[in-house]
């Protein structure tokens, strides 16, 4: 039974005056004490408000499933398929599954449509779920693939147009067939979240869930929706939905003034967000060719920890030659104590970064892949338990251009040298 199924049985105990003794029963868990508890399955690449979000709803930490990810930390889809597998064969309801377009930590996008695919082929079998896109970080660069007017733009056409409308300035290999798709199936999604003080430009704390269907608002709500006329257009109505009472205002506003000013397609929101992609990818090229830093007679090289499919690029530094995890880390933390808001004034600093940990508690056997190709011996790996990496985020659309980009690569060798020389000081 799909969503909107479900919805549908919603209206039918509304049409017989039942459906606020229904939600209050519910609400306590009255008539549910035998059934088995849901399970929500994210990426392990997922946002930590997932954890808080299982304690609100009174769920537990430990019916949030984590999914395994692949070397390009997109969520592997072999493993979802078990996990649903297990559901349906326990009689343990999959209450939703979440896909992330742009994690937080890697910018990955997960295959929203292999996922899509997935619910149609269980719901046959009698398992279905709410399918959640998280695209609070990259749902803005959906616009890159439409045309004025909103048409999606064909995989050739799409490609060809990032160079005919010079949002590209160099050749790209991008995007990849699995990010067009995942992109594509948004509207496949059951509810989105986005957040346009992210990809959207607007300094403001800005966010908004979007449901497919308006009637899933009644399941949330807490003064119903259904009691007024649905062509009543009344904004207090928000603060029955949200944990909050109410809301400001000028996020808002901010955000309606953005999209007034600024199209969401490839001529407007596409192209700023297409040329930071172009920068990041060129950022990745670069880290991939970089030459060793010498440092005091030892050698220190740079490595990307994977392809970009968005415009955050992670990358890590390690003595070549080492092959102590303990040394690589801490090697890290010190480029990021030297080149962060921790360094100082932020005016002060000419590359400013953040950073990550990949947890081998949280990754899976993912962040072993890179270990082994600096030669760590997974023993030494597992003990230490986590890899230290570096975290940028390329926002700026001016790196596509030849010699913003060499100013930009020249800066940033420069101030990796002063940092890893004051790291080994």
């Amino acid at each position: 039974m799909g969503e909107g199924e479900i919805l549908d049985l919603v209206d039918a105990v509304k049409a017989r005056g039942l459906f606020e003794e229904l939600r209050k029963r519910t609400c306590r868990g009255k008539g549910m004490e035998t059934m088995p508890a849901g399970r929500v399955l994210v990426p392990s690449t997922k946002h930590y408000s997932w954890v808080k979000a299982m304690d609100i709803l009174g769920l537990g930490q430990d019916k949030l499933v984590q999914i395994k990810v692949d070397s390009s930390f997109r969520m592997d889809m072999a493993d979802l398929r078990k996990c649903l597998e297990r559901c349906l064969r326990d009689e343990i309801p999959a209450l939703a599954v979440v896909a992330v377009i742009g994690s937080t930590e890697e910018g990955a996008i997960d295959p929203l449509h292999e996922m899509a695919e997935l619910r149609r082929e269980f719901a046959k079998k009698g398992l279905s779920f709410h399918l959640h896109a998280d695209c609070a970080f990259g749902g803005y660069a959906r616009s890159l693939f439409l045309e004025p007017g909103g048409a999606f733009m064909n995989y050739a056409g799409l490609k060809k147009a990032l160079f005919e409308r010079g949002i590209f300035s160099s050749r790209q290999d991008w995007p990849s067939r699995s990010v067009y798709e995942a992109f594509k199936a948004i509207p496949e999604a059951d509810s989105i979240t986005i957040d346009p003080h992210k990809l959207g430009y607007v300094p403001y704390a800005a966010g908004a869930a979007v449901f497919k269907d308006k009637r899933a608002l009644d399941l949330i709500s807490y003064f119903a929706a259904y009691v007024f006329e649905e062509t009543e257009d009344n904004p207090m109505l928000l603060g029955s939905y949200i944990m909050k009472g109410s809301k400001a205002g000028s996020a808002a506003a901010a955000v309606w003034m953005a999209h007034k000013v600024v199209s969401l397609d490839i001529d407007g929101y596409g192209g700023i967000i297409g040329r930071s992609v172009e920068g990041a990818r060129r950022f990745y090229n670069a880290l991939l060719s970089a030459r060793a830093f010498s440092i005091d007679g030892r050698d220190f090289q740079v490595m990307p920890i994977c392809e970009p499919d968005l415009n955050m690029v992670d990358f890590c530094f390690y003595p070549k030659g080492s092959l102590d995890l303990e040394e690589i880390n801490a090697l890290n933390l010190a480029v990021y104590e030297r080149c962060s808001w921790k360094g100082g004034p932020l005016y002060a600093g000419d590359f400013i970064t953040s950073k990550t940990s990949l947890d081998f508690s949280e990754y899976g056997d993912t962040p072993m892949v890179l270990l082994s190709s600096l030669g760590i011996p997974e023993a030494g790996g597992r003990r230490v338990g986590s890899l230290y990496v570096l975290r940028s985020c390329v926002l700026t659309p001016y790196l596509a251009r030849d010699e913003s980009f060499e100013a930009y690569w020249s800066g940033f060798l420069s101030a990796m040298g002063r940092a890893l020389t004051k790291a080994r000081a």
